[in-house]
């Protein structure tokens, strides 16, 4: 009863669904639209059976007014390219390091919605848009913003090469370990794709970093496809189950873990 009660007169969390990717370009200009167009459309390597993975309904996000895209060139924006200012758990190779000294530009492609989505096209658009963007660019390295996740562009066409349809959630997000001095914390990277907001443990030891990432790769997977994240998940981790109660913020959500008891 009381449990109802403090749903009604919570405020509502406002909605938020974010996807944006960085592609670091050599030169100082964005392909046309019309020849990505093209690419996406009619020349795509990347198929569903027989068709393009993007195809009309996807390609209308192109003139939707909640995309964004623009160049941010290294002359005006020089801390864009650093290596260091990224989070501990981006872990650069040494060519994509390479490609981010010699980037002179990064396209910016960005979506944004604070309207509750009524599907999942953006999730494969915007991939396919930054391999379009990385292939006449001549990029070589992409980051994805919110999964915070540095690839270079081969191992990037890999994944669409694989996954096409690139709307599931081992595309989109992770989960992953930011160390702070006295510990850290085990956090979700990719929910805001979906309008749902991050989930976070509080600060912890470093020794339960790997079950407690592993418990939130089961969380991603679970809510991937809900609307909005309950108070509570149930998740197992070789063969123990545990219970992950969630205490939401404006955009965030803490989660404290608790191991069931066996029956």
């Amino acid at each position: 009863m009381i449990e109802s009660i403090r749903r009604l007169i919570q405020p509502k969390r406002p909605y938020l669904a974010h996807v944006e990717y960085w592609v670091y370009l050599p030169e100082t200009k964005l392909p046309p639209q019309d020849i990505l167009l093209g690419r996406l459309l009619r020349s795509s390597p990347f198929r569903v059976g027989e068709e393009p993975a993007v195809g009309p309904q996807e390609a209308l996000l192109f003139s939707d007014i909640r995309l964004h895209t623009a160049l941010c060139l290294r002359s005006k924006n020089p801390h864009l390219f650093r290596p260091d200012l990224f989070s501990d758990h981006v872990e650069p190779s040494e060519d994509s390091l390479r490609s981010l000294s010699s980037a002179q530009a990064i396209a910016k492609l960005r979506f944004v919605s604070e309207e509750p989505l009524q599907g999942r096209r953006h999730l494969r658009f915007l991939p396919h848009l930054a391999e379009a963007v990385a292939y006449y660019g001549k990029a070589e390295t992409l980051f994805d913003v919110q999964a915070e996740r540095l690839a270079g562009l081969e191992s990037f066409r890999a994944q669409l090469d694989c996954d096409p349809e690139a709307e599931g959630h081992g595309f989109h997000a992770r989960s992953a370990w930011c160390q702070e001095e006295t510990g850290g914390r085990a956090v979700t990277r990719g929910l805001r794709k979906v309008g749902l907001p991050e989930i976070e443990t509080p600060l912890c030891d470093r020794e339960v970093r790997s079950v407690l990432t592993n418990l939130l790769d089961a969380a991603i997977e679970q809510v991937w496809s809900y609307e909005s994240l309950p108070d509570e998940l149930e998740v197992s981790h070789f063969g123990d189950e545990y219970r992950l109660k969630l205490a939401h913020g404006k955009s965030t959500s803490t989660c404290r873990v608790l191991r069931k008891d066996p029956v």
